[in-house]
């Protein structure tokens, strides 16, 4: 049935209506496929011969002629409407209602506009009838979707456009301003904001090059955080409630070059990690080592999630110093401004992280601080370099530095810097407690890289000056340790000959070799000490001229395991200076010397113990004799209400050489004459009670009489008190310290008798002769 007969479809139509009660179902199935059905808008003749089956053609309805699909040809004298018969025929034949999903995407994507346009509605209108089998991943690679940027409008895939039309601005396609509000947009699988991927990729490939284009893409940016994440920018930037960007996302984001800095015509990209938030003034030496910047609120709290800083803190200092430490010391001022910085870094390094000092450590960042004098000049002359820390040397000993000042680098003689507290966190540093910054980034102390070496040392009599030295130090180092509190000694601190032993020798010829040079020097040395066993070894040249810092110098480096300047003067000090002279300083003379007085006795010299044997036949004498079998005076005195009526008792000498032991010293004598010593026990009384003043004037006087020969008063330490109100007098007695009294005439005196047994006129005095304040 391939001719009508001159029949037209409206005809055949027409017929089949009239005859469809009796069409079988073979003849319907025939009628579907043949190809009997004419098309509109052919114009030749031979075009206007051919045939399409139904299924091939639409309804002649105006959407259909505008989409450009073959419409089938329908008689102009009759109007085409989809509720009459025949148009029911022909649908139930297979004439098209609609075009297919895929032909209607098609049509979406043809080059003529007006089919694109009308096609495109028809889809996003049918999509709830019709299309609703649309699926967007099946069309993923067809370029449907009406899209414009500042470029232009063009018809795009769905996942290459946004609805979100704020995207334009950062160069992303967006939907065409007359579709904004009409599709479904996230049926048809276009996305309101670009995924993070994107973004990332266009910052990292065209990022802003300009201030303005900057401010309005990170104010867009901003808009995709959230509420909570904005509110917490500044103060949490690194925090994981972002809903756009994920933490590595915004790590990725704070390495990128995304800031632009510097003039318009050459911007300088940065990442936002190197730039920090300008808030106004700012340290000189900041504005020239750091890009600040100030976009817009919503930019910079953009930014401020991506790493942009709210102020240059010290581990972004030490950073800058480690990459490039020339440029900052000429940036600081020099060497000054250069060491008020370094001071900040060392008193904070707390706060540095482990990686930043094991840079500072391994890369040249350390200044070192060089002494030469050249040759004919009197002045010296400094150099400066930054070293690695193994080339920097801590000065802890000034003696050895002006050995070696020529031919080392040491860190700058600062104690902020040298001695800074720190935490010890990098595990290549196992120094405890406060430690230097400087040492904590490996710098050796000098101390621990001069290595000394004396000559033999052969010993020699010199009694008298090394008993001397060894009585001076045991008595002065507690008022040294008084008075210096800077640090704790490490040693022990000799309190007795067995502790200190002070020997003499001819010459005392020290060498010093600098290790990490291999540089040695020799000097001629008055004093050196060294650990022996479990005292302190002191050695004194008999050839060199005296000099008690050379004393002190070896004192601190043994108590202290450093030589500090302020230490080795003040042991020095200590340890020349006339007592009278200590005490105008602030030293307890008294209280450390009544402390010490014992153990610096009974460290003894051989020449005290001669004197001792000496005076043991004087002990003997016919006059001791006398006393010792003269009984005790009987004090007649009044007694008070309530006491026991009793006088006070005092032991015959025989009786106290039995209950007290015998002195084992004698004082030391400053001066050139010698006193007699005389071993005698003390008096121990039997009880205490009131004496009448009269007669402890009285005796008191006496015994002052006896104590004044030839100026002797000045080496007696002589304290008496009297509580005159209640008649009484309280008497005390150390009987370790004897020495026999001279008579001497020194007036009525109210005293607190402290000390020696002396015997004046038949009657017993205790007085108390102190140490010889001398030098």
């Amino acid at each position: 049935m391939s001719s009508t007969g001159g029949w037209t479809v409206s005809d055949l139509v027409n017929y089949l209506t009239q005859e469809e009660s009796s069409l079988t179902s073979e003849d319907h199935s025939a009628l579907k496929s043949y190809k009997i059905f004419t098309r509109e808008g052919l114009h030749n003749e031979e075009e206007g011969n051919t045939r399409y089956r139904v299924d091939e053609l639409y309804s002649p309805v105006p959407i259909f002629r505008r989409l450009r699909l073959p419409v089938i040809k329908w008689s102009e004298k009759s109007e085409w409407s989809d509720t009459s018969s025949g148009a029911r025929l022909l649908y139930h034949l297979g004439l098209n209602r609609f075009p297919s999903l895929s032909q209607i995407i098609e049509l979406c994507s043809s080059k003529d506009i007006g089919v694109q346009e009308t096609a495109f509605k028809c889809l996003y209108s049918g999509l709830r009838s019709r299309y609703q089998d649309y699926n967007p991943e099946d069309f993923r690679d067809a370029e449907f979707i009406p899209a414009e940027n500042d470029s232009g409008g063009s018809l795009k895939k769905p996942g290459e456009v946004y609805s979100g039309t704020q995207w334009r601005a950062l160069g992303f396609f967006v939907v065409q301003d007359r579709y904004r509000s009409v599709p479904p947009w996230d049926q048809l699988g276009v996305r309101q904001h670009p995924p993070v991927s994107k973004i990332l990729d266009l910052l990292e490939e065209t990022p802003p090059r300009d201030r303005e284009t900057a401010r309005r893409w990170f104010a867009i940016l901003y808009n995709h955080l959230s509420s909570m994440s904005i509110a917490l920018l500044f103060f949490f930037p690194r925090v994981d409630i972002l809903p756009a960007f994920s933490p590595p996302d915004l790590t990725k984001l704070s390495g990128l070059p995304i800031v632009p800095t510097g003039s318009s015509n050459t911007p300088i990209l940065l990442p936002p990690t190197k730039c920090y938030l300008d808030q106004g003034p700012k340290p000189p030496l900041h504005a020239q080592l750091f890009i600040f910047v100030n976009f817009s609120a919503k930019a910079n709290s953009f930014l401020g999630a991506c790493g942009l800083k709210n102020r240059v803190s010290i581990e972004d200092i030490a950073e800058v110093l480690i990459e490039n430490p020339e440029r900052f010391f000429e940036l600081a001022g020099g060497y000054e401004g250069f060491l008020v910085e370094l001071r900040k870094i060392a008193y904070q390094s707390q706060d540095i992280s482990n990686d930043t000092l094991h840079k500072m450590s391994c890369r040249p960042t350390l200044l070192g601080v060089c002494r030469k004098k050249t040759e004919g000049q009197s002045r010296w002359d400094y150099e400066h370099r930054f070293l690695t820390a193994q080339e920097v040397t801590i000065v802890d000993d000034v003696n050895d530095y002006q050995l070696f000042s020529d031919c080392l680098f040491n860190a700058p003689q600062e104690e902020a810097i040298e001695r800074a507290c720190r935490v010890n966190l990098l595990q290549l540093f196992t120094q405890s407690g406060s430690i230097g910054f400087y040492a904590s980034l490996g710098c050796s102390y000098l101390s621990t890289v001069v290595q000394e070496r004396c000559h033999d040392l052969h010993e020699m009599q010199d009694t008298e000056t090394c008993l001397e030295v060894q009585s001076r130090i045991l008595e002065r180092l507690p008022l040294f340790i008084q008075k210096y509190t800077d640090s704790k000694p490490e040693a022990m601190i000799p309190s007795s000959s067995d502790h200190l032993k002070v020997k003499a020798c001819k010459r005392i010829h020290v060498s010093k070799t600098l290790a990490t040079r291999n540089v040695e020097r020799t000097i001629d040395a008055w004093a050196i000490a060294r650990h022996k066993g479990g005292h302190i070894e002191l050695w004194l040249s008999k050839t060199a001229k005296r000099d008690m810092y050379e004393v002190a110098t070896c004192l601190c480096r043994l108590l202290f395991g450093t030589n500090k300047m302020n230490a080795m003067l003040l042991l020095e000090m200590v340890l020349s200076a006339d007592l009278n002279v200590l005490e105008k300083r602030g030293f307890l003379i008294d209280d450390q010397i009544s402390k010490k007085h014992e153990d610096a006795y009974a460290a003894g010299s051989e020449a005290r113990q001669k004197c001792l044997a000496g005076s043991a036949s004087t002990t003997n004498s016919p006059q001791q004799s006398t006393l010792d079998t003269q009984p005790g005076p009987q004090l007649h005195c009044e007694t008070p209400s309530g006491s026991s009526g009793t006088t006070p008792q005092f032991l015959s000498l025989n009786a106290a050489d039995r209950a007290l032991p015998k002195t084992s010293g004698a004082s030391n004598i400053s001066s050139d004459r010698s006193l007699t010593a005389i071993e005698h026990p003390a008096p121990v009384f039997l009880s205490r009670t009131a004496i009448p003043q009269s007669y402890i004037r009285s005796n008191v006087e006496k015994a002052i009489k006896a104590c004044g020969s030839r100026g002797e008063i000045s080496a007696v330490h002589a304290q008496v008190g009297q509580l005159l109100s209640s008649n009484f007098c309280m008497v005390s007695a150390d009987v370790g310290r004897l020495r026999s009294i001279g008579e001497s005439g020194l007036g009525p005196h109210q005293l607190l008798f402290m000390g020696e047994l002396g015997q004046v006129n038949n009657i017993q005095v205790y007085v108390n002769e102190g140490k010889p304040r001398s030098t």
